[in-house]
């Protein structure tokens, strides 16, 4: 999977990367939601919860899905 990735999709699509939140956040809006695909072990709620706050919103549910293959 990962070859057919890089070779479609070329190499920037294969690494690893660090999720920058705060961009995340500027680029969606009402329309756009912000859709995370997570690797086992990965928890982000921390930092969700810390980029709501600086924004302005309060903490009062939060919605996660797990979806196996």
């Amino acid at each position: 999977m990962s070859n057919k990735i890089l070779d479609t999709l070329g190499p920037d699509f294969g690494e690893s990367k660090i999720l920058d939140l705060e961009k995340t956040w500027s680029e969606s809006d009402e329309l756009t939601p912000l859709i995370c695909i997570l690797s086992i072990g990965s928890d982000p709620t921390f930092e969700i919860e810390q980029l709501a706050k600086a924004n302005g919103f309060s903490i009062k549910v939060m919605h996660f899905f797990s979806f196996e293959l």
